[in-house]
């Protein structure tokens, strides 16, 4: 299929890594990236927080007449915020057989719901033909009117993988976080952690340091890592703690897939979907209180034969159940055909 993807691409792990996924499963992709239309200054942040402005309108232009030049089979708007409804209404009245589908993986319906630049989002969601739903939880509030696929994250098997030990000996850790911080339980958790548990500790990603006055963490590095760094710090872990956003409202996050294939033991929050996708103590390992969490991190550094067998059975999870972005594009796509070929 011709498949036009209309989003920020401000990050290579979002609209980027779907372009290349798809492209190398056969499909012609067309970029629209709309990151790039935004000033760089005062007026640019303020159009892109409220969604008003010159900007958002040149979008909506110019993603109608790139659609007509393209003539996608299907219009991807990935977490496209500047859209107006009226604009998504012109995509989904296109020739016949054409979808417009819409996938956001933040959630515009929890804590952060009521921010201002999900206000044409919000307007718009009736008139798209198709919603990939991050979360099962987002499914009820997009309504009844539009179909929806729950369709989870994945890993990039060209980027998250096992290294070579060599590659990672300045990476070396026991236990690793690799996120933001939020103010929930992550914190209070992770600082009775560092408190309680003798080891050495990475912990990277935004507004740590603005928060770690009196905390475990002070005065570590906790700058962000991405791409490869991000996978040498996990290839290095023994263990690779999960917490997961409070404001998303999340049960499982991207990082659960990743983990298991760089050869890390993954210690995360207990929830119901995280048993539904790794079978607890044989596939990963599960905490619900500081107490406990502290007991499995001191219990797995000490016994490495029997983290060792649960890291491969994660890893093989994650084979075996397509948690890769070919599988997954594989499936949202199966479901775009047999909705073509009912119009």
């Amino acid at each position: 299929m011709k498949i036009l993807i209309a989003g920020y691409f401000s990050a290579f792990w979002h609209e980027g890594a779907w372009c290349r996924a798809l492209r190398e499963l056969g499909h012609e992709v067309v970029e629209f990236p709309m990151k790039p239309y935004f000033p760089k200054n005062l007026w640019g942040r303020v159009q892109d927080r409220f969604m008003i402005g010159p900007t958002i309108d040149r979008i909506n232009v110019d993603l109608l007449n790139a659609v007509h030049v393209a003539a996608p089979d299907v219009v991807l708007c990935y977490r496209a915020l500047p859209l107006k409804p009226a604009t998504v209404r012109a995509l989904a009245a296109g020739p016949k057989g054409r979808l417009v589908v819409c996938y956001n993986n933040d959630n515009a319906f929890g804590d952060l719901g009521d921010k201002a630049y999900w206000r044409l989002f919000k307007k718009a969601i009736p008139e798209y033909d198709l919603h990939l739903a991050y979360r099962d939880s987002d499914v009820p509030h997009l309504g009844a009117k539009v179909p929806s696929y729950v369709l989870h994250p994945h890993y990039l098997p060209w980027l998250h993988r096992a290294l070579p030990s060599d590659q990672v000996a300045t990476w070396q850790s026991d236990i690793c976080f690799l996120g933001h911080f939020e103010p929930d339980r992550r914190q209070q958790e992770l600082n009775f952690l560092m408190n309680q548990v003798p080891a050495t500790y990475r912990l990277h990603g935004s507004f740590w340091a603005e928060n770690s006055q009196g905390m475990a963490w002070q005065g570590m590095d906790t700058s962000e890592l991405q791409g490869e760094d991000y996978v040498k710090a996990l290839n290095g872990s023994k263990i690779a703690l999960v917490f997961f956003s409070t404001w998303n409202k999340d049960t499982f996050t991207r990082r659960v897939f990743e983990i298991p294939v760089c050869g890390t033991l993954m210690l995360s929050q207990r929830t119901d979907t995280m048993q539904t996708l790794y079978q607890e103590d044989k596939e990963a390992v599960y905490y619900s209180t500081p107490e406990e969490l502290a007991d499995k991190a001191r219990y797995y550094l000490e016994n490495d034969t029997v983290r060792a067998k649960i890291v491969e059975a994660s890893r093989q999870r994650c084979v075996d159940s397509g948690y890769d972005i070919y599988s997954r594009m594989q499936a949202w796509l199966k479901v775009v055909d047999v909705m073509r070929g009912a119009r």
